[in-house]
């Protein structure tokens, strides 16, 4: 749970911050740099390098890396591979009940958060290599409704999880690309088939951008039991030409209960 907490806290901060800057608050304006400032207090051992000057307001990372977009609810770790396997499972119309073994070829660095190779919890799935390639086969989709403790528990899930294999691969030569060597999942059929997809980079990458209607499918999922279907799609349109939107009064806001007012 601590995870979704750093996001929505970092944010609180970011918007407290504002509210009280422009309120007048101050503070020391070499409260960065300073001897007993913040970059020496965060710095291995002190060391700050002082003398480089910073990119801050002339190198813009959303312009010259792009935007990513994460398409499921999972670890990044799993993206390639689940990429892989649900166009497999498209593709060749895969059951569960044909699958003989799964065996996924993965770099370490994207197995390092994969702890849980036997999740009983929605909370541990999320960071399952198994879990997310068995969820691949069964729904055909990883959304919010298949990261749930009782889709964890059904059998067939548990069954399946149990015929995935990892293999990893070697690292490589890190400045060859920004990413990793190609994920590869491998599935054998009862049949005798053997079927397989690699990918390099997942959907949603910078280097691999979706359209507009896969951002909504994820839009949707994620604001699914906060707003209506209508009012998610109203909200998604303006976000997509935020250019146009006069004032940010205009979007859509969730309207709070009596509760949590």
């Amino acid at each position: 749970m601590t995870k979704p907490f750093h996001a929505g806290r970092a944010a609180h901060v970011g918007v407290l911050s504002a509210r009280l800057a422009a309120a007048g608050m101050t503070a020391a304006p070499d409260a960065l740099e300073a001897k007993q400032g913040f970059l020496n207090a965060m710095s291995p051992g002190g060391e700050v390098d002082l003398a480089t000057p910073t990119g801050i307001g002339r190198h813009w990372r959303l312009i010259s890396d792009g935007l990513g977009f994460k398409l499921y609810p999972m670890c990044y770790g799993t993206h390639r591979a689940l990429d892989g396997m649900i166009a497999l499972v498209m593709e060749h119309d895969v059951r569960s009940e044909a699958v003989a073994d799964i065996n996924v070829e993965v770099c370490e660095v994207q197995m390092a958060n994969l702890i849980h190779h036997n999740p009983q919890s929605a909370l541990d799935a999320k960071f399952s290599m198994e879990f997310a390639l068995a969820t691949a086969v069964i729904a055909r989709r990883v959304t919010m409704m298949e990261v749930a403790d009782s889709f964890v528990q059904r059998g067939e899930v548990r069954a399946l999880m149990n015929k995935v294999r990892i293999t990893l691969l070697p690292a490589g030569d890190p400045t060859r690309h920004r990413d990793p060597p190609a994920d590869g999942v491998v599935v054998s059929l009862t049949d005798g088939r053997r079927i397989e997809r690699r990918f390099e980079e997942p959907l949603g990458h910078p280097d691999k951008p979706v359209g507009a209607d896969v951002l909504w499918t994820k839009f949707l999922d994620c604001t699914r039991g906060a707003l209506a279907e209508s009012e998610a799609r109203r909200l998604f349109g303006m976000l997509q030409n935020l250019d146009q939107v006069a004032s940010l009064a205009e979007l859509p806001t969730i309207a709070r209960t009596e509760a949590a007012a």
